[in-house]
């Protein structure tokens, strides 16, 4: 709160005549208080301080503060508005007045909302309309920092940032509106999957910008995509299924073709795809005859997917696949980096094996973690001929 002071001035009228060619003066004053309105800052407060004058010729005076006594003390603190009143009374009573304003209210509406502009574009803001001539003073900033203008001028901007007005009147008496450049953001549908980069596949996940109604221009690891089929907000992965691997990463940008030209997201997304209910089982007996049916003991995947050949899904690594027989002989082992592994009935020697019960033990890692998840699966099976 700030503390104003004012003086009252008492101009005094007397007549002087010549008398006998000696100045004398009349005994009657005739005090004429000359108050002006005062403008004040809400919140602060005037003190008015009465006159150092010689009023002897008034017996008594008092303050008055919309038609009510208010004070009779020499200097009175106002903060209020309306109408004071300094009566003096003698033969005569003095009455004069003045009324306490605060200034014109900063009513956001006559003034600036937040705005969006192009990057490389220039906005320029005019001193807002309405009824501000009390305000002899007042500096514009931008993020704080004072802006050079001159009152009744206009200020260019080009940079992002909070821009204010502030009447130097009131220093508290401030309006602020925030320009940004044009920017969208690139993210999934479903606002959990934004939180890790592996995304489930089985999610049928789909990449959508924060715009529309605009041309999109996809890439992916830098290469832009077809525009005459990519070319929505919205970007379904099941799409190119066929031209993606899984447990690798992928970095999708986007542009898009804007008003302003093109503008790119103002970020990128680096995902990596993988089989999260994918399985592994392995079948209870196998025919090694030749003749092209069932003529391998191999594991299958046992999720069924509408959207990609279980042949693609858990896309498994570091195989180890062993065979005992029902004695627990071991028979052979086949390793297999990223294919499923196979047995064809054969020992180490070549030699085929005969129609019974084998057991099996396999292992493998399931890379749909940021590290492989190693599993196995034991069980028995017949060799049928």
């Amino acid at each position: 709160m700030r503390t104003i002071l004012f003086f009252i001035f008492l101009i005094y009228h007397f007549n002087a005549k010549s008398q006998n060619d000696e100045l004398f003066v009349q005994s009657t004053f005739n005090f004429d208080l000359s108050f002006e309105d005062i403008n004040i800052c809400a919140g602060d407060t005037v003190i008015i301080t009465f006159p150092q004058v010689d009023i002897s010729s008034f017996y008594d005076f008092s303050w008055f503060f919309n038609g009510f006594n208010y004070s009779e003390d020499s200097s009175i603190m106002i903060y209020d508005e309306g109408i004071y009143e300094l009566q003096l009374y003698g033969d005569d009573t003095l009455i004069t007045e003045f009324e306490l304003n605060f200034y014109e209210s900063l009513n956001s509406d006559l003034f600036f909302s937040d705005t969006l502009i192009c990057q490389g574009d220039t906005l320029s803001i005019d001193f807002p309309s309405g009824n501000f001539s009390d305000y002899t003073e007042f500096t514009w900033f931008h993020n704080n920092v004072p802006m050079v203008s001159e009152p009744d001028s206009s200020i260019l901007i080009s940079n992002p940032g909070i821009y204010s007005l502030q009447f130097n009147d009131c220093p508290y008496l401030s309006t602020e509106f925030i320009v940004n450049f044009h920017e969208f953001s690139l993210f999934m549908s479903d606002s959990e999957l934004n939180t890790d980069s592996l995304i489930c596949i089985e999610d049928n996940p789909i990449l959508v910008s924060s715009y529309n109604n605009y041309r999109h221009i996809w890439y992916i690891d830098g290469v832009e995509l077809d525009n005459n089929l990519y070319n929505e907000e919205s970007f379904i992965i099941e799409d190119i299924l066929d031209e993606i691997n899984f447990n690798q990463v992928y970095t999708f940008d986007l542009d898009i073709d804007f008003e302003c030209g093109i503008i790119s997201a103002k970020n990128s997304l680096d995902l990596v795809f993988v089989e999260c209910e994918c399985g592994l089982d392995m079948p209870n007996i196998f025919t090694p005859d030749g003749n092209n049916q069932n003529d391998f003991f191999k594991p299958f995947n046992n999720y069924e997917s509408e959207l990609v050949d279980p042949e693609n899904l858990c896309r498994s690594t570091d195989f180890n696949l062993e065979i005992f027989n029902q004695w627990g002989k071991h028979i052979i082992s086949i390793n297999s980096n990223n294919e499923f592994p196979f047995w064809d009935g054969l020992d180490v020697n070549g030699n085929q094996m005969n129609s019974g019960i084998y057991f099996y033990r396999i292992s493998y890692k399931v890379n749909i973690h940021s590290l492989p998840e190693l599993k196995e699966i034991t069980g028995y099976f017949h060799l049928f001929k």
